[in-house]
C-alpha cells in the first residue's frame, strides 16, 4: 500500500540533485569536477542512510517497504548519474 512517507523519496532526490547542480554551476577543471562528483556521491549516500534511519526510527510501520523502495531508486539514479558522469569526463 502507498505510504505517505514515500513522498520523501522524490523530495530527497530533488534536493540532492539540486544541490549538485548548484555546486556544479562553477566551472571546474577535469580533476576538480571528478573530485566534486565523488564528494557529492558520498554526501548523498550518507544522507540516504540518515534518511532511512530517521524514517525507520520515527515510522516503524513503514519499515522494509520504504527501505527497499529508496534502495531501488537510489541505485537506479546512481547508474544513470555514473553513465552521465563518465560521458561528461570523457569530453
Amino acid at each position: 500500500p502507498y505510504i505517505n512517507a514515500y513522498i520523501l523519496i522524490p523530495v530527497f532526490f530533488l534536493l540532492a540533485e539540486g544541490a549538485f547542480v548548484g555546486m556544479s554551476s562553477v566551472k571546474w577543471t577535469g580533476k576538480m569536477a571528478n573530485l566534486w562528483f565523488f564528494i557529492h556521491k558520498t554526501c548523498k549516500l550518507l544522507a540516504a542512510i540518515l534518511l532511512i534511519g530517521l524514517v525507520l526510527f520515527t515510522l516503524p510501520n513503514v519499515g522494509v517497504a520504504f527501505f527497499v523502495r529508496l534502495l531501488i531508486t537510489y541505485f537506479t539514479f546512481l547508474i544513470i548519474e555514473t553513465i552521465i558522469g563518465v560521458r561528461a569526463t570523457k569530453k
